[in-house]
């Protein structure tokens, strides 16, 4: 069943009043002056523009009849957010800078706008999407630093999950610095975090090897207040240390921590809340396998006991895995 038509009477009133709005242009062709074709054509831009403004006022008004309509902003929000979990955004065969531009030999990409789609329905979805700050909470790497940017300004203040797949992916001058600056700027309303690295990046002959995640743990010594989860993973031949006033001791909600091949000092700060504790470093180190001197037992036992007082301030924990990550100098002990 096709689709009905206007009416006669309505397209004759539209055209009427078209041509009434146009009626001071009826002398003017492209032999009339340039000046004067250039203000005609000008005119025209502006009708039509107007136009379209009308236009879509007519679809919004259409589509407020539609059944789905009748949904409240707080449930379509809701499906927003299921959305938005099952549907993230991603760049298929591409690599791209971490929160940069893409490299100008990658132009083969797919890119998959995921639930970012639904922003581009209709009126009302891209209002309730936009002023929606969750939806945005969780941000997005893969598309590039102006979306990335885009995700952290639409979510305010709203609790975020950053999960960084690898911080080497760009150089530390661009990249590394760029998600340096983002973690340091909102640790403090970041709820869950994760990144990872390959550890340091391969400078030309005659310059040091840098390490992009060194610049990046730095930023994990502010007060982290609303953080419950952090996960940092670096596979490099030593292991990252971890700044020894990690979150300036304040992650009063850290519920889970884990580390691979990062060391970190003993006593850990305070986390009472803790259930999960992951600490694993590299046993290859050079110094993993040498014997134990007669002059390290004290520091043995004084390595131990403040591992023993920082288990005695976790009254929750859970889950404990502990590798190579009690040191006797520069001797990790093996757990």
């Amino acid at each position: 069943m096709s689709a009905p038509r206007a009416s006669t009477a309505d397209v004759k009133f539209w055209l009427t009043a078209g041509r009434s709005r146009l009626v001071h242009l009826d002398g003017v062709t492209i032999r009339s002056d340039a000046s004067t074709v250039k203000d005609a054509r000008q005119t025209l831009d502006n009708e039509m523009d107007a136009i379209n403004v009308l236009l879509s006022s007519m679809g919004e008004r259409r589509n407020a009849l539609s059944p789905i309509s009748c949904l409240h902003v707080e449930i379509l929000s809701r499906i927003f957010m299921i959305l938005s979990e099952e549907d993230r955004p991603s760049l298929s065969d591409v690599h791209w800078r971490i929160g940069g531009n893409r490299k100008k030999e990658d132009s083969g990409g797919n890119l998959d706008m995921g639930w970012l789609k639904i922003t581009h329905v209709c009126h009302h979805w891209r209002v309730v999407a936009l002023d929606n700050g969750m939806l945005w909470a969780h941000v997005v790497f893969d598309l590039g630093q102006n979306w990335t940017t885009e995700f952290l300004t639409r979510a305010r203040h709203f609790p975020l999950t950053i999960h960084m797949h690898d911080v080497h992916g760009a150089p530390v001058a661009n990249g590394g610095q760029c998600f340096q600056d983002i973690i340091s700027q909102h640790l403090y309303h970041t709820k869950e975090l994760a990144f990872s690295s390959r550890g340091y990046i391969v400078r030309p002959p005659g310059r040091p090897m840098a390490d992009p995640m060194l610049s990046v743990i730095a930023a994990l010594s502010k007060p982290a207040p609303v953080l419950e989860s952090i996960s940092v993973h670096s596979i490099i031949p030593r292991p990252v240390n971890m700044v020894s006033n990690l979150f300036d001791h304040q992650a009063p909600r850290l519920r889970r921590l884990d580390l691979q091949y990062c060391t970190i000092s003993w006593p850990l700060p305070e986390f009472q809340k803790l259930v999960h504790l992951a600490i694993t470093c590299n046993s290859s180190s050079p110094t993993a396998q040498d014997a134990i001197m007669p002059s390290e037992i004290a520091q043995d036992v004084a390595a131990f006991r403040q591992f023993w007082f920082s288990l005695e301030r976790m009254p929750l924990l859970e889950t404990l895995v502990l590798e190579w990550c009690i040191h006797c100098g520069q001797r990790p002990i093996k757990t």
